[in-house]
């Protein structure tokens, strides 16, 4: 399914403007140290993982998102990481960026659930284990429940509460090296200029 964002500022459908929404809202909570300088969120924010409590938007900027949202798993200890280690470790395996996607959108605002998708190339280690120099991949669901986006400027729209759901154990044993088994979804990497899309498929 596929919504128009009426009275969205360029327009672009629904999925369109929640992967701006959310992407803005990443780069936002990466590198604004202060809840009240990041405009994607509404006042009173909150996220959850998989039904668990709920982190305001002070403590997630305070623990950064891989310790908000992940752990403890096996692979990953967030009681052992800050919010800089815990990026440099994971940007150190993603030299190129570990992308965000939209995949499918099931409800249009106020209430958006929907599915999505992490994608890079481990060309760095991680931890002790070498770059596997393979395409990995995660998936996982959400639900945004926004606020405003109504009328002329759509800008305006914000994430007020967020749900997301996932297996982290599906990222961290790819990272690990361990192949063949229900958690490993990594791919070969597109050749280059062989014009492949992310997620393997396709010549």
């Amino acid at each position: 399914m596929c919504w128009e964002m009426e009275g969205w500022v360029g327009g672009g459908s629904l999925p369109d403007v929640l992967e701006w929404l959310v992407k803005t809202w990443e780069a936002e909570v990466s590198h604004k140290p202060r809840a009240a300088d990041v405009q994607s969120a509404a006042p009173g924010w909150t996220i959850t993982t998989n039904g668990g409590p709920p982190v305001t938007l002070d403590a997630f900027l305070e623990r950064g998102s891989y310790n908000s949202l992940m752990g403890p798993e096996d692979g990953y200890d967030p009681a052992a990481h800050s919010f800089a280690s815990s990026h440099d470790a994971f940007r150190g395996a993603f030299p190129d960026g570990f992308a965000w996607e939209v995949l499918d959108v099931w409800s249009p605002p106020p209430t958006v659930a929907f599915s999505w998708h992490h994608f890079g190339a481990m060309k760095g280690a991680y931890g002790g284990s070498p770059p596997t120099g393979r395409m990995l991949h995660l998936y996982g669901s959400g639900v945004a429940h926004t606020v405003g986006g109504g009328g002329a400027d759509g800008a305006a729209l914000r994430i007020a509460r967020v749900e997301i759901f996932y297996d982290p154990t599906v990222l961290l044993h790819q990272l690990a090296g361990k192949t063949g088994g229900a958690f490993d979804l990594s791919t070969p990497l597109p050749a280059e200029g062989g014009g492949q899309c992310p997620l393997g498929f396709g010549a």
